[in-house]
């Protein structure tokens, strides 16, 4: 949490702005446009969207070995207060209290310039409708990130 009460949150997806969810996000103050998990241990794909109907969307999970194309993940970092973060919960389906029973979990990560910031990974190791290959899902070998355009 910053001084001033307001939590970061790491976006990677549709909450980035110019895509489908930004008005989510689209009233508190972007940090930092260009963010880049600290961490390369991650895995992104593309699913069905379950928020919006016939459309699709990342899902990010830590690898599970190293034999995946494991990389980073470019993003977005926003400030946000209480209420805020309340709303992103309520759209990724997570329960703080029941956790067993969210869509997505919430975690604490390191952005690659030491900012801690909360980011929502997919909770499980199956998911249906992952689609292969993906639309939007770019991996970059050369750089080992991941970006959704």
């Amino acid at each position: 949490m910053e001084d001033n009460g307001l939590e970061l949150v790491f976006v990677y997806g549709t909450l980035k702005i110019g895509e489908r969810n930004h008005h989510f996000l689209s009233e508190f103050e972007c940090i930092d446009k260009k963010s880049r998990t600290k961490s390369d241990t991650f895995v992104m794909q593309e699913t069905a969207s379950f928020s919006s109907r016939g459309n699709t969307s990342p899902i990010v999970m830590p690898a599970k070995s190293s034999s995946e194309n494991t990389g980073a993940i470019l993003g977005q970092v926003f400030a946000v207060n209480h209420q805020g973060l309340a709303a992103l919960d309520e759209l990724e389906e997570y329960y703080p209290d029941n956790e067993e029973s969210s869509h997505y979990l919430r975690k604490r990560i390191l952005t690659a310039d030491n900012r801690e910031v909360w980011m929502y990974f997919l909770n499980g190791e199956n998911h249906k409708g992952i689609i292969n290959p993906p639309k939007h899902v770019h991996f970059n070998a050369y750089k080992n990130e991941y970006n959704w355009a």
